[in-house]
């Protein structure tokens, strides 16, 4: 079940979406473990020197952006 039809109706049924954004914050929860178990896998994997060379490969991110003033 998705949060956003859940919250179309006038009268949402605030029990039901409370439970259902519980479910949403767990599932994500859960993929942000497999991805930090993912990488640290990865960083066991490789020496030291490989793991220097391959942050050293990777490119800059590009600076933060301002938001644009609404006119």
């Amino acid at each position: 079940m998705i949060l956003e039809p859940m919250m179309s109706p006038d009268t949402p049924d605030e029990p039901k979406v409370l439970v259902q954004i519980d479910k949403v914050a767990q599932d994500r929860a859960e993929r942000e473990k497999a991805n930090a178990r993912f990488l640290l896998g990865i960083r066991r994997t490789l020496s030291p020197d490989q793991r220097k060379r391959l942050q050293a490969s990777r490119p800059e991110p590009p600076p933060p952006t301002r938001p644009r003033d609404r006119e």
